[in-house]
């Protein structure tokens, strides 16, 4: 399937899904994640020191981007890089899903201390 190259709002995205990711849109407002065009991650290597200075990094994709090549970075991602979480967001595949392909990359430290504080917050 051939998508077009589509500007995306993000702000309304990160609004959208914060039912199931409730730090996101605070973090999008506060300059904390960062977005990267998709192919800058093969550019340039030292993506995996700023982990820690955004909350997220998300690459963001094209139609040249497909949901294979993700699912593979992923898997190998998490090898190459154990302090760091990767996941990865394609078009209908499923409710809450990026209008583009996405490859997020979290510190395991912070996305920890977000799952805690959001678990803390419930229990009020």
């Amino acid at each position: 399937m051939e998508r077009r190259s589509q500007e995306v709002n993000w702000l309304s995205y990160f609004d959208s899904i914060k039912g199931v990711c409730p730090h996101s849109l605070d973090s999008f407002q506060r300059d904390r994640i960062k977005l990267v065009p998709f192919f800058h991650l093969f550019k340039h290597n030292n993506w995996f020191e700023y982990s820690t200075t955004f909350d997220a990094i998300l690459f963001i994709g094209d139609n040249k981007v497909s949901l294979g090549l993700l699912k593979n970075l992923v898997d190998y991602l998490e090898h190459l890089y154990p302090d760091n979480e990767f996941f990865y967001s394609y078009p209908d595949e499923g409710e809450y899903s990026t209008p583009v392909p996405v490859l997020i990359m979290q510190s395991k430290e912070i996305l920890n201390q977000a799952r805690k504080e959001y678990k803390q917050k419930i229990r009020r």
